[in-house]
């Protein structure tokens, strides 16, 4: 992916208003084509710049949101935010080693299948594997049954925001949450506002 091509993806999920203004905040224009650029390549930003914006951003505002608004019930273990990654490597199950939304649901149910199969699938998960799979259900019960996941898991603070890192090779590791959404969330708010006739109250 080239600087064009970022731009283009980009420009798929942002108003061109403010595109010049992610280019400038992510240091686009230096981006780089070779794939041994890692942090610098083109696509590595445009990805990260989708994550923030579609996803990692518009999380931390609604659980922000629910923080602000219920405060002391959720600092007794109420709120919760994970990352999965990712995918049994079961050669007849399209896309192998690519995290979709969902892709959780075949370890929370140990189904040794994904949830867009369409036929019966001959995959056999190793022993490591299995072990995760019992790891993620056993977090999935514990919530179901006492209203919060196992204790390794930490709920949400906003002055300190974490998240729990499923993935099969590495098991379950709590991780700070240190992405800067302060850009997109200015992004939000001026939408809103222009949505809602200019309310200077509104806030995130």
């Amino acid at each position: 992916m080239n600087f064009d091509q970022a731009i283009t993806l980009i420009a798929q999920s942002v108003r061109p208003e403010w595109i010049q203004s992610i280019v400038d905040y992510y240091h686009l224009t230096s981006c780089s084509v070779n794939v041994s650029a890692n942090n610098t390549r083109c696509c590595n930003i445009a990805r990260l710049i989708l994550m923030d914006k579609i996803f990692d951003c518009d999380i931390r505002r609604i659980f922000n949101a629910f923080y602000l608004k219920y405060g002391p019930q959720f600092e007794n273990d109420k709120l919760f935010s994970y990352h999965i990654n990712c995918y049994p490597n079961c050669f007849v199950i399209p896309n192998t080693g690519i995290c979709q939304h969902g892709s959780e649901q075949q370890y929370v149910f140990g189904t040794e299948s994904d949830y867009g199969s369409t036929k019966v699938t001959n995959c056999t998960w190793d022993k490591q594997m299995r072990a995760f799979s019992n790891g993620v259900i056993a977090h999935w019960i514990n919530t179901a049954t006492t209203g919060r996941p196992l204790s390794s898991w930490p709920s949400y603070d906003p002055s300190a925001p974490k998240y729990f890192h499923i993935t099969p090779d590495q098991g379950f590791l709590p991780e700070t949450w240190d992405r800067n959404c302060s850009f997109f969330d200015g992004m939000e708010a001026e939408g809103v506002r222009e949505k809602f006739n200019n309310n200077d109250h509104i806030v995130f």
